[in-house]
C-alpha cells in the first residue's frame, strides 16, 4: 500500500499487464472490479486500486485550528479508504489475483492519472454511471478528465453492465471503425485486449444509406449503390485484418448500412450479444465531440456492456515501456 505517488512500479515483468481501477467507496465504482478481474485472469497481471482522498488547503494558516482539524479529518479520510481498500484487496487475494493499493490525498482525476502513468498501467478500468450522456459520470467530470489525458486506453463500465463475461466460451469484441486514420487507432489497444482474452473480433463499419427521395425512381439503382457501398466498406475492413495480432479465436467484417449510427451499432451488439465495444476519440470539446460525432455519448447511454475507449492521448505502449500481452 502507497500514500505517496513518488514511488517506483513494483512488479513490472515484461508482459505483465498493469491494470488501474479506480475506487471511491461506492457499490457503483466496484462494478469495474469483476471486469478488470476477468482481464487480470487472461494472464500474468495485477490490478492497482487506486483511491483519491480530500487533501490539505494551502491557504489555510498552519497555526490554525481550522488547519489542526483539517490534518485530523484528512488523515481519518485515508485510514478509512486503506481499510476499504485492504478488504477489497484481500477478496481479489483469495480469489488468486495479485493486487496493490495507492491511496494518495488530490483531484480524483489527477491522482487516477498519475497512478496510471508511475504504475506503468496498460489499462484503467472505471466505471460510469451513462444516465445522461457524460455529465452524470462517476466523480462528475473526472472520468471525461481521465479519457481526454490517459496515455493508456480507458475501458468504461456502465453500471446497467450486468452480465458476466463468459467463461465457457471466447468472449466478442465489437471494434467500431470509420474509415479514418484517427478511427483506426483503436486497432492496436483492441486487438491486444482482445488477444490477450482469445476473444472473437468482429470489425464493424456503419455506413449511411443513399437518401431514398433520391433514387426514389430508380429503386434498381438505390440497391446496386447500397450493395456497392457495402462492398466498399467490407474491402476497407478485410484490408485491416493484418493489423489485428496473433492469438484471436476469429475475426469478421461487416459493413452495415443505418441511419443512426449508435442505434445501429447498439442493436448489433445486443441482438449478437458481444461483450465489449471498442472506439477512438478525439477528444476535443469534451467527450461531446468524440470520433463519430454524438455516437460515442449516444454508446455509452444506452450501453450495457463494457466500452474500450481510446483517447487523444493515448500512445502505443512500447512507448510506454509496457505491454498489454499476454506470454
Amino acid at each position: 500500500m502507497t500514500d505517496t505517488l513518488a514511488v517506483e512500479r513494483t512488479n513490472a515483468a515484461e508482459g505483465l499487464l498493469t491494470i488501474i481501477v479506480p475506487l471511491d467507496g461506492s457499490e457503483l465504482a466496484q462494478l469495474a472490479l469483476p471486469v478488470a478481474s476477468a482481464l487480470a485472469r487472461a494472464g500474468p497481471s495485477r490490478l492497482v486500486l487506486v483511491r483519491a482522498t480530500s487533501s490539505l488547503d494551502p491557504a489555510v494558516p498552519s497555526h490554525a485550528e481550522s488547519h489542526l482539524l483539517a490534518i485530523a479529518q484528512e488523515q481519518n479520510e485515508r485510514n478509512v479508504a486503506r481499510g476499504a481498500l485492504s478488504q477489497v484487496r484481500s477478496r481479489l487475494t483469495h480469489s488468486g489475483l495479485d493486487s496493490e493499493t495507492v491511496v494518495v490525498g488530490g483531484p480524483p482525476a489527477q491522482v487516477i492519472l498519475d497512478a496510471a502513468v508511475i504504475q506503468g498501467a496498460d489499462l484503467i478500468v472505471m466505471t460510469t454511471h451513462g444516465e445522461s450522456g457524460f455529465q452524470r459520470w462517476m466523480y462528475g467530470s473526472v472520468a471525461e478528465d481521465v479519457l481526454r489525458r490517459a496515455p493508456m486506453p480507458v475501458l468504461l463500465v456502465p453500471r446497467t453492465a450486468t452480465a458476466a463475461w463468459p467463461a465457457s466460451q471466447p468472449p466478442s469484441v465489437l471494434i467500431l471503425l470509420d474509415g479514418s486514420p484517427l478511427a483506426e487507432r483503436v486497432l492496436a489497444p483492441a486487438g491486444a485486449v482482445a488477444a490477450a482474452l482469445g476473444a472473437r473480433v468482429r470489425l464493424l463499419r456503419i455506413l449511411e444509406p443513399p437518401p431514398v427521395s433520391t433514387y426514389a425512381h430508380m429503386p434498381q439503382l438505390a440497391v446496386t449503390l447500397r450493395a456497392q457501398e457495402r462492398d466498399l466498406g467490407r474491402q476497407y475492413l478485410d484490408g485491416l485484418r493484418g493489423r489485428l495480432p496473433d492469438g484471436l479465436a476469429s475475426v469478421e467484417t461487416q459493413a452495415a448500412l443505418g441511419h443512426g449510427p449508435a442505434s445501429a451499432i447498439h442493436q448489433i451488439a445486443v441482438a449478437e450479444q458481444f461483450d465489449l465495444i471498442a472506439l477512438a476519440s478525439h477528444g476535443r470539446g469534451g467527450l461531446s465531440r468524440m470520433l463519430l460525432g454524438s455516437v460515442a455519448a449516444d454508446l455509452v447511454q444506452r450501453a450495457t456492456i463494457p466500452l474500450l475507449i481510446v483517447g487523444p492521448t493515448c500512445v502505443e505502449s512500447s512507448e510506454r515501456n509496457t505491454s498489454i500481452h499476454h506470454n
